[in-house]
């Protein structure tokens, strides 16, 4: 997972994840914008809302996905906009249901006002002066009162009443839990009894799991979903994070992985030295040769066994069948050599289920001598291009010290991007993630 700082109409954060398994790669970017929180993933039509997402995998309540950030206020702050952006539009309305008379007996009265809001969400303080501005600025009167009340960019309200105009400065203080008294202090309110409804995404009508999953499916291309499983649960399952696997139909993992990318893409906000570095060693992986031709080996094989697989439901799907069938004869037994041959022949590396097409992907070994042809196997070519004048990289970093070679580059456009290993580097192989984690727990 890396961050990155793009000069988006100004500057835009995103947290972004290639993820690559056995069946398939993707990748998941997680961006900042406008102070609100994004998902931009090729499987749906437009940019998606992060909360509507967190629905979506089942984590419906707001201060359960702040918890699982950081406990810190400031994460919680950020977050704010993201939250508010479906709770309110330009003009909602709230009604004052009923006038309640205090026990006392006087005649001051309490307004039972509807807020499609759940009070844990509301600083106790903010609340409190919003209704009590409300009770002394609304004119007494048998009927009741009608509000129309948003939320401006400053994160104060701003009320409208039907007789008079109300403007409040209720500022949103805090995020974190809180509990409504069942009384509270006599400044003109009285006795203020209130159970607040917990609805999310207001104006769109997301308060659910599966509402969410309703209101992403339209947003879910087709191209991916198969003839029994559409809509977005199968691309949030499948392709959203496709290195988080998701077991007996639990989305608890892709949720935790998601509060860390939230979490870092606010450290970044907050502070713009943690902004990870393109140019850093650690970021960067190595594409080996052993790694690229067992990927080509996979694709070429499962390329097999799909061709003879709709041959054998041709044949078996026919309604008389004069002789036994035998799949032996479509089995292409050199359909696998012909195709390593031919990439290394060419150079032309395709990969049809990952959709790569690369060029000039081999080259023939020089053996002029034994520093040249150690040389040539220590290559590293990026896939950089090289016709771009951009000094930053090919510029010498501090992390290439003892694995990349500093003097050995060639000069013209190529020049600081094409690099070659240091002699004492070591490279390793994978490892398998079953005994690290098991080790881990």
């Amino acid at each position: 997972m890396y961050l990155w700082l793009l000069p988006l109409r100004g500057f835009s954060i995103n947290a972004s994840v290639t993820s690559s398994t056995e069946d398939r790669k993707s990748k998941t970017v997680i961006l900042m914008e406008k102070g609100k929180m994004y998902l931009h993933l090729n499987m749906f039509s437009e940019k998606i809302p992060i909360m509507v997402v967190m629905k979506a995998m089942g984590m419906e309540s707001d201060q359960e996905v702040v918890q699982m950030v950081g406990r810190d206020p400031r994460y919680s702050a950020v977050l704010l906009p993201s939250i508010e952006l479906f709770l309110y539009s330009a003009n909602k309305e709230a009604y004052v249901s009923e006038v309640l008379s205090p026990p006392m007996g006087d005649n001051d009265r309490v307004w039972s006002l509807s807020f499609f809001r759940d009070f844990n969400d509301w600083g106790l303080a903010a609340s409190y002066s919003l209704l009590q501005f409300i009770q002394i600025r609304i004119p007494r009167g048998d009927g009741c009162d009608r509000l129309r009340w948003g939320l401006n960019g400053s994160g104060k309200f701003d009320i409208r009443s039907f007789f008079v105009d109300v403007y409040a400065s209720a500022v949103w203080d805090r995020l974190g839990h809180a509990r409504l008294p069942q009384t509270l202090p006599r400044q003109g309110i009285g006795l203020v009894r209130r159970r607040f409804q917990q609805i999310e995404c207001a104006n769109k009508g997301i308060f659910t799991k599966q509402q969410a999953l309703e209101y992403l499916d339209p947003k879910a291309k087709r191209t991916y979903a198969s003839a029994s499983e559409k809509g977005a649960l199968p691309v949030l399952r499948d392709m959203f994070l496709a290195n988080v696997p998701v077991r007996q139909g639990s989305f608890r993992a892709k949720c935790i992985y998601v509060a860390v990318m939230l979490r870092r893409v606010i450290d970044a906000f907050l502070n713009k030295d943690t902004m990870d570095d393109k140019d850093y060693v650690g970021n960067k992986r190595l594409e080996l040769s052993g790694q690229l031709i067992s990927l080509l080996f996979e694709d070429l094989f499962k390329t097999m066994i799909d061709n003879v697989k709709k041959k054998m439901d041709e044949i078996m799907g026919k309604p008389s069948r004069s002789s036994r069938f035998d799949p032996a004869p479509y089995l292409c037994g050199d359909s696998i050599t012909n195709g390593l041959e031919r990439t290394l022949s060419t150079g032309n590396f395709n990969v049809k289920r990952f959709r790569m097409d690369r060029k000039g992907m081999t080259q023939v070994l020089a053996r002029l001598s034994f520093i040249a042809a150690m040389g040539h196997m220590t290559r590293i070519s990026p896939q950089f291009e090289k016709s771009r004048k951009v000094s930053g990289p090919r510029a010498l970093q501090p992390s290439q010290w003892g694995m990349l070679c500093p003097c050995d580059t060639p000069e013209g456009e190529a020049c600081g991007l094409v690099k070659n290993l240091a002699l004492m580097t070591h490279v390793t192989t994978d490892e398998e993630e079953g005994p690290l984690i098991s080790l881990a727990k």
